[in-house]
């Protein structure tokens, strides 16, 4: 989900992006030939400035500024060049496909770009567009050794806007900025000759039912820069969410697959997805995503989708609906009664409430399964849950299907869902009031509340997995926090093989705040790995 907040956007600009990077990295970018055309580009790039944005050229964009606990001055009020607290960011230059320090939108993303087939990551570069304009001589190394880009982005969502004459004047710009960088990216992009195979863009999260009116107008404008490029056979239609674009982006680099679909409530609609319904997103997502529907027991995967009961809140958590509790429990048996063979044919989806699991009916019966995901939006949970499932599909990894199953499951039910986590009466919440301390999603205030609750998290989730879902054998978590927020922290099952690091403090407890510290086998997959991900086969 990308959430809205003012006062990110009224934060000072001018810190520079790469304060403390290597000087052998700034020198090694200095070797690589760079065209007249592409220094061009580079320097209209320097140049974007808006009046409530600021600059963009080496300077935080509106994800970043929310990363309480990860980037540097997070309460200066002046200009954050001016601020003397030194930058401890594990990674001053983020991988190119990294939108956000955050589970979804980083350690996720570096774990998924590991299962596409090495050929599709020889070939092909995949770039956020605002990472791309953020420091774009960075990235040119990668992108000068793929044959082809693809590029990825999205458009910040409208809140409760009712018509454009309610945007400020901050979310206005941002827009503009949000189409100028497409137009700058592909000028960035065919100036080192290569072409832009696939584009993919999503509209953020947003309640209003102006959204749907206001997704066609942005989409109309994009994909007119688009023909002007001469990329019109990109275009396609906006899809709904942030969170999950450069999973589907991976994902559609494969070939289709066919899936089957059970929805609990089809007709249920989505509170942050412009009231749509189940289904419609679901297609929606599986064409992003690259799949085909079926009917038929010809499936190459199957989805059981628990959803709300229609006349429900979209919104609102409410442990006591009978009629809720009536349709959940009959999913549920289907759930159970599934055969063991087709347990590795299938992925789950929790869209009951947007941003965690409703309670644990829907944890898999065993850890055999596909995939699982309840995360944010409905469009965030199901098309993130899909690309997952349709990359280990292909990637036969099952040591890493189980990992990615067990992260997702801890996360998304026991760290942040409803029933264990979040409500007023779950029992993390109790756990952590009985110890002085409290759940926040938000933000907490200093590093050492942090330290307390993640130990209390810890402890607790390991406990509870144990005791409630038993069939997922036995295993050990650790959960990293990432913004300082219960709500998007990194968790990683110990031991597994495929751990790989998001961003991290490096001036914090290890033992907390640092994956490389906390978990073994813990590896890191950075900027300059990525560069030379392939120079040792």
């Amino acid at each position: 989900m990308t959430q809205l907040n003012r006062r990110q956007f009224l934060l000072a600009t001018g810190t520079a992006l790469l304060a403390g990077h290597s000087k052998a990295r700034s020198q090694s970018h200095l070797t690589i030939p760079i065209s007249r055309r592409t220094k061009a580009v580079i320097s209209r790039i320097q140049t974007i400035r808006f009046s409530n944005l600021g600059k963009i050229y080496h300077s935080p964009n509106d994800q970043d500024r929310t990363g309480r606990g990860i980037w540097p001055c997070r309460t200066c009020k002046g200009p954050m060049r001016d601020c003397q607290e030194k930058d401890q960011r594990s990674e001053k230059i983020y991988l190119p496909f990294v939108m956000a320090p955050r589970r979804q939108t980083d350690m996720m993303v570096r774990q998924a770009y590991q299962l596409l087939p090495e050929i599709v990551r020889r070939q092909t570069a995949f770039v956020l567009a605002d990472r791309l304009v953020q420091y774009p001589e960075a990235y040119l190394p990668y992108l000068q050794q793929k044959q082809q880009v693809v590029l990825v982005g999205s458009f910040v969502g409208i809140d409760n806007a009712r018509n454009m004459a309610e945007f400020p004047q901050w979310l206005v710009q941002l827009h503009q900025l949000e189409l100028l960088q497409v137009e700058v990216c592909i000028d960035l992009i065919h100036s080192l000759g290569k072409p832009i195979v696939d584009i993919i863009y999503a509209l953020g999260d947003s309640p209003s039912n102006f959204a749907l009116t206001f997704r066609q107008h942005i989409q109309a404008k994009l994909h007119r820069i688009l023909e002007s490029k001469g990329l019109k056979q990109l275009q396609r239609p906006l899809a709904w969410g942030a969170d999950e674009v450069m999973l589907k982006a991976f994902a559609r680099r494969l070939s289709p697959l066919r899936l089957k679909a059970h929805i609990a409530s089809p007709n249920a609609r989505h509170h942050y997805d412009g009231q749509v319904t189940t289904s419609t997103i679901l297609q929606l997502a599986m064409t992003e995503v690259g799949l085909t529907a079926t009917q038929d027991d010809s499936f190459d995967m199957q989805a059981l989708i628990f959803g709300r009961q229609p006349q429900a809140s979209t919104f609102a958590y409410q442990p006591n609906d009978e009629h809720q509790q009536s349709l959940d429990q009959q999913f549920a048996q289907q759930l159970r009664r599934l055969p063991a063979n087709l347990h590795s044919k299938t992925l789950i989806i929790d869209a009951r409430i947007p941003n965690g699991a409703w309670d644990t009916q829907c944890i898999p019966t065993s850890d055999n399964f596909l995939a699982f995901g309840s995360w944010g939006t409905f469009t965030n949970s199901c098309a993130q849950t899909l690309a997952i499932a349709k990359l280990l599909h292909y990637a036969q990894r099952p040591t890493i299907q189980r990992q990615l199953l067990l992260e997702a499951v801890v996360h998304d039910v026991f760290t942040i869902g409803y029933a264990e986590a979040r409500d007023r009466n779950s029992p993390l919440r109790k756990q952590l009031q009985s110890s002085g301390l409290r759940y926040d999603d938000t933000c907490y205030a200093t590093a050492m509340e942090v330290e307390r609750v993640f130990e209390v998290i810890n402890a607790f989730v390991n406990e509870r997995i144990t005791e409630v879902a038993p069939q997922l054998g036995s295993v050990t978590f650790r959960v990293i926090p990432q913004l300082w927020r219960t709500f998007e922290s990194q968790v990683f099952l110990d031991g597994s093989d495929g751990a790989i690091s998001g961003v991290y403090r490096t001036d914090l407890n290890p033992t907390i705040f640092s994956p490389i510290k906390a978990v073994p086998s813990m590896t890191q997959f950075a900027l300059a790995d990525l560069e030379q991900e392939f120079n040792s086969l």
